[in-house]
């Protein structure tokens, strides 16, 4: 009884690295640098993620924190069948002129 219970608490959700590394898979074959910056909406939108044209500072993929005049702030909540965590996945879409002109992604845990 004791081992199938470790089980189950050990079994309780997906491991988020893995959520992490397929969600940003799944933006790098949806978007690319160098794509139209107006179709950048709806590639992600696909991908259930919900986003908003923002400003100011955002942070970056390697976790500094950086400002632009404009930017696509996109963001999804993945695996909610956890107990108490689910995981948020963020995609940043800096322009160039009227192209991708870079990809930012971010993920982790969001616990009640």
């Amino acid at each position: 009884m004791a081992a199938a219970a470790l089980v189950l608490i050990s079994g309780c959700g997906t491991d988020p690295g893995d959520i992490a590394v397929f969600e940003r898979e799944e933006v790098e074959s949806s978007l690319a640098v160098g794509t139209p910056y107006a179709d950048a909406s709806a590639s992600l939108a696909k991908l259930v993620y919900r986003c908003e044209i923002k400003s100011g500072q955002f942070v970056a993929t390697d976790r500094t924190t950086s400002r632009a005049p404009s930017f696509l702030s996109c963001s999804k909540n993945s695996d909610k069948g956890r107990i108490d965590c689910s995981i948020r996945t963020q995609v940043i879409v800096l322009p160039k002129e009227t192209k991708v002109g870079a990809i930012h992604f971010s993920a982790g845990d969001v616990c009640l």
